[in-house]
């Protein structure tokens, strides 16, 4: 099912959000390999329950298991349709390198967000090398959020700068983290992202491994050849971007 479903009118002000990340699955041929995982959604569809729990109305969700260069031509169809809409076209990802090439490549003026967890979760490996005492380092990680927050990156970095790990490892693990953040540090505006009202999360996308990948696919003894897979992610994400529909057409017309 090539034909990409007709984009729907986006107001003035309104954005479109892109999530996309892995998720892993065990295959016959290659034992564990990943598959890519993208959602589209509006913010129009986007309803909060709480300020922290909200819900999606309706996405469109592709599953590629394979290259990410494949994945990509994939995705484009769906995202080409928004490129005109500059900024107000979203991507919230983790930081792998393809994607933040691939985004800044094909859309350069679009806004590019790091995950806001996966931020953290780096902070807090560090932080559990450097910090021997639990209540220091709780206490350094909740003051280090909300400098990410309302401060931004740079002020983070030199916090971080300012530090003298003891350990070789606390060392290692000190220059891994500065150089994570300086490369994404373009990616990492959260004060701006969020006087803004953006969402600076991916949820979305990892909900979606659970509910379109994991509840089908990986189950106990579950193991898949790549061609079963790539049919079965078809399927599923067809059916969750409410487009069984055109299934049910291809099936009465073969009839």
């Amino acid at each position: 099912m090539e034909q990409q479903p007709e984009p729907a009118p986006v107001g003035d002000e309104q954005r479109v959000y892109v999530q996309v990340d892995g998720s892993m699955l065990l295959t016959r041929e290659e034992k564990w390999k990943e598959i890519k995982l993208g959602r589209l959604f509006y913010e129009t569809d986007v309803y909060e329950e709480s300020p922290k729990r909200g819900w999606i109305k309706k996405s469109q969700y592709l599953a590629h298991l394979g290259s990410h260069e494949a994945f990509e031509e994939k995705m484009g169809r769906l995202v080409d349709a928004h490129a005109h809409l500059g900024e107000r076209l979203v991507f919230v990802t983790d930081g792998a390198k393809w994607i933040g090439d691939w985004v800044s490549a094909e859309y350069p003026e679009a806004t590019q967000i790091l995950d806001f967890y996966h931020a953290m979760e780096h902070l807090g490996e560090f932080a559990k090398v450097h910090f021997e005492d639990k209540l220091q380092r709780d206490y350094w990680l909740e003051e280090n959020r909300v400098r990410l927050q309302e401060k931004g990156i740079q002020e983070v970095i030199r916090q971080i700068g300012r530090l003298k790990p003891k350990s070789k490892e606390g060392k290692e693990e000190k220059t891994n983290l500065l150089s994570y953040y300086r490369k994404n540090a373009y990616r990492m505006d959260y004060p701006k992202y969020l006087e803004k009202g953006l969402i600076i999360g991916s949820g979305a996308v990892e909900a979606a491994h659970r509910t379109l990948i994991q509840s089908r696919m990986r189950l106990s003894g579950q193991r898949w050849s790549k061609d079963g897979a790539q049919k079965m992610l078809d399927l599923r994400a067809l059916k969750m971007s409410n487009r069984w529909d055109e299934i049910v057409n291809v099936l009465r017309k073969a009839a």
